[in-house]
């Protein structure tokens, strides 16, 4: 699912290109700057999961597929990496 706001794409774009340099942080940071512009964005809500899986947040990232799957607003607030 996409997002209609422009500016949660541009982040969710900024943050996979983040992601695939290996800079998670920010990687993190850009995927919830664009949830926070779009709560219901999938495509970053699936990325910022990923990302913290790959950062050892195992449970976080658990927590993000599962408000995705529902469809479900969730806080954004994650742990730094």
């Amino acid at each position: 699912m996409t997002s209609s706001s422009e500016k949660a794409r541009l982040l969710e774009l900024r943050a996979r290109r983040a992601r695939a340099e290996w800079r998670l942080s920010e990687a993190s940071r850009l995927f919830q700057q664009a949830l926070d512009e779009d709560p219901r964005f999938l495509r970053a809500r699936i990325g910022w999961a990923e990302t913290l899986d790959i950062a050892g947040y195992g449970e976080r990232a658990r927590e993000q597929v599962r408000l995705a799957l529902r469809g479900v607003d969730g806080p954004t607030g994650a742990p730094s990496i």
